[in-house]
């Protein structure tokens, strides 16, 4: 994290980006291009992809060993 604040130039744009992503005009302000912001963007949405499925995954199997073994709230109704 302080690394990243090191790297940014001007706090203001920061603060009222276009995009909406602050991370993303930290890559940009950092790397002076669209593209390379882009790219690591994309990068870190690519290797958190696969992680958020799986504890989506993980939950609903969860929820359902609950369920089976009547463990939830009204699970008998």
């Amino acid at each position: 994290m302080i690394s990243l604040m090191f790297s940014v130039q001007d706090y203001s744009t920061l603060a009222n980006t276009n995009t909406g992503l602050p991370l993303a005009e930290i890559f940009r302000q950092a790397l002076q291009t669209r593209g390379g912001a882009f790219a690591l963007i994309f990068m870190l949405w690519i290797a958190l992809g696969p992680c958020m499925l799986g504890s989506q995954l993980s939950t609903g199997r969860v929820f359902w060993a609950f369920a089976r073994d009547d463990g939830l709230p009204l699970s008998k109704v």
